[in-house]
């Protein structure tokens, strides 16, 4: 298969695994999603507006969904998302995801939240690059009676605990990041 139709069905597994974790979430039922090709391709609008607006397709999905639910003028009972796609993802459904985006978030914070999500995501694939893969295992943990007296138990954790605080505000401070410019960057 292509690298490229490979990229494409991921995405699409990716956005149709968020629906499915959505109508488990919000609607208690364990649905699994079966669209067309076509319709396929269309939800991808979804992982273009997660990329767009920094906030994950559940929360997308509970801006638009209830709106959407409460214009649809029969009352029946719907599977599924109870909506069709187009409608979903249309032109109508971007203006109330902006427009509740605007009301949660009046000073831009999910954009702070993204840049701190995708900051703990970038220094955790650091530690895993230096460690070469290989998940290292914590010192084991003596305890507060492992140690000849309090005080000594104390000094030790107030160490462990400040050099642990120094790494990692060296690392989120690093100029080396900050340089690299490429789309999206998290630490511009």
């Amino acid at each position: 298969m292509k690298p490229e139709l490979l990229a494409l069905d991921n995405a699409i597994f990716h956005v149709l695994g968020e629906i499915e974790h959505w109508l488990e979430l919000r609607d208690g039922i364990s649905f699994t999603c079966r669209y067309k090709r076509v319709d396929q391709l269309k939800l991808l609008q979804l992982y273009g507006w997660e990329l767009k607006y920094k906030l994950p397709i559940v929360e997308i999905l509970d801006m638009i969904v209830p709106v959407l639910r409460a214009l649809i003028r029969s009352k029946k009972k719907y599977r599924g998302l109870g909506l069709m796609v187009r409608s979903l993802v249309g032109d109508g459904a971007e203006n109330i995801l902006k427009k509740e985006i605007a009301k949660l978030y009046p000073h831009g914070e999910h954009i702070q939240i993204w840049k701190s999500r995708e900051r703990d995501l970038h220094l955790e694939r650091e530690v895993k690059d230096d460690l070469e893969g290989v998940e290292q295992k914590d010192a084991a943990f003596k305890g507060i009676l492992g140690y000849e007296s309090v005080q000594i138990y104390l000094a030790r954790y107030k160490r462990r605990v400040d050099i642990a605080r120094k790494r990692e505000l060296k690392a989120s401070l690093s100029n080396r990041r900050k340089r690299k410019a490429y789309r999206w960057n998290c630490w511009r």
